[in-house]
């Protein structure tokens, strides 16, 4: 009986705390931005997630960096994939925390294995260079490939420069050339470059 009541108060509080984010809204598209940000504010304290994004966010927009980076990381913790990559900007940038190249690696990976592209991205360099992780060429081939199928044009590029370079592989021209294009064909110069290079050496 108790774990009964325990459960429906639960969600009674998940339910008040998503009227109160819903209340926000409408504060916020009437411009009332104290009222809005008070009201998300306290349903991010009460574990409504998108109350913890658009803080983040708010809190992005007033450059109270620290702030944000907090609600960031809540938001990530309660499963926000974009929310983890922001995470990572900060302690990559020194964005309201100090630098931590390692923490960083840690939300980017978070992002990228709920399939948050932009931090598989972010991930690969962090292998490719060793930075905050140790060097890993096999691992950053991995995540610059799942960054390019996402559509991440300097992920081709990468990935095109990692099987140019025989990093980790074999140099591969063809597949390089593939991958270069890949990268072109999303709007990246180098990869243009790589590409028109592969193909004036005949490949």
């Amino acid at each position: 009986m108790k774990k009964l009541v325990l459960i429906i108060g639960l969600l009674f509080s998940v339910e008040v705390f998503a009227d109160l984010f819903d209340d926000g809204m409408v504060e916020l598209k009437k411009k009332n931005y104290e009222e809005a940000a008070i009201l998300f504010d306290i349903s991010c304290v009460g574990g409504n997630t998108e109350g913890c994004v658009i803080m983040g966010d708010i809190s992005m927009q007033k450059k109270e960096y620290f702030k944000a980076t907090y609600y960031f990381k809540q938001a990530c913790n309660r499963g926000n994939a974009k929310s983890c990559f922001n995470a990572g900007i900060s302690y990559e940038y020194a964005r309201g925390v100090d630098k931590n190249m390692p923490e960083a690696a840690k939300y980017y990976e978070k992002a990228c294995n709920s399939k948050y592209i932009n931090a598989c991205y972010n991930l690969g360099i962090m292998y490719d260079n060793g930075t905050g992780v140790k060097q890993n060429k096999q691992k950053a081939l991995k995540l610059y490939k799942q960054s390019c199928d996402g559509e991440t044009s300097l992920g081709c590029t990468n990935l095109g420069n990692l099987y140019y370079m025989g990093r980790g592989m074999r140099a591969n021209y063809k597949k390089a050339k593939e991958y270069f294009g890949r990268g072109c064909d999303g709007g990246d110069a180098n990869g243009c470059a790589g590409y028109k290079d592969l193909t004036a050496k005949g490949y």
